[in-house]
This record gives C-alpha cells, sequence and structure tokens, in this order.
C-alpha cells in the first residue's frame, strides 16, 4: 500500500507521478545483498568485485548506495518484480503452463495420439 501511495501523489490540484523515484527507494528497502563479483568498483585503476556479506575480503559497506547511483535500473527491475506485477500475469503464466501440460502426451493432464488403428 506504501509503494502505491508513493508512486501517485496530488500536489495542488495536478496528480504527480514518482514512480522512478518509488522504484528506488522500496527496491533498494527490500533488497537484502549482492553476490560477490556481481558488481566491480574501480581500485586503484583496476576493477575489483564487490561484496555485500560482511565476512568477504570484497565486502563493501556502501555497497547498496553503489548500486544505487550505478545499477538504478537493476534496482528499480527488482520494484516492478515485487511490487508492479499485476495477478492477472501471474495467472495467465499459469493458464499457459497448463495448455503446454494439455498438448503434451507424456503429461497426464494430455491426451495421448492415436496411431491410426482401432484398439477394438
Amino acid at each position: 500500500m506504501a509503494y502505491s501511495n508513493e508512486s501517485i501523489r496530488r500536489k495542488g490540484s495536478k496528480i504527480v507521478t514518482r514512480t522512478v523515484e518509488t522504484r528506488l527507494k522500496f527496491g533498494a528497502k527490500i533488497l537484502e545483498g549482492i553476490r560477490t563479483g556481481d558488481f566491480e568498483k574501480k581500485k586503484d585503476g583496476k576493477w575489483v568485485p564487490i561484496s555485500s556479506d560482511p565476512k568477504s575480503e570484497n565486502y563493501w559497506p556502501t555497497w547498496k548506495e553503489h548500486l544505487k547511483q550505478h545499477a538504478a535500473d537493476v534496482i528499480e527491475l527488482l520494484a516492478i518484480r515485487v511490487f508492479d506485477v499485476p495477478v492477472q500475469a501471474l495467472s495467465d503464466e499459469d493458464d499457459d503452463e497448463a495448455d503446454d501440460a494439455a498438448d503434451d502426451p507424456a503429461s497426464p493432464e494430455g491426451s495421448a495420439e492415436t496411431s491410426g488403428t482401432d484398439p477394438n
């Protein structure tokens, strides 16, 4: 609810969409970490991997801020996937899988094709 409320604001008589800012804010809130090597930073002229794991030798305490500045699209995509996916889209995927199963002769839901001979 907070995500939706923050995405659209009323400013006087105008409606202002704050989609990008909201995606960054809430995407960053739910992003718990990154794997070592998924992202890099330049250190002494060389690219070195960064990690969100405090136990890693590549740990970088400001990893989330680095992503906000240099990989905002990744954070936005996370927010889109979590907050913006309509329920209907998930239902459509389920329907497609059911259709695929019905077309598969090996599937319990599928119908086996006949060879043209009558078993009776």
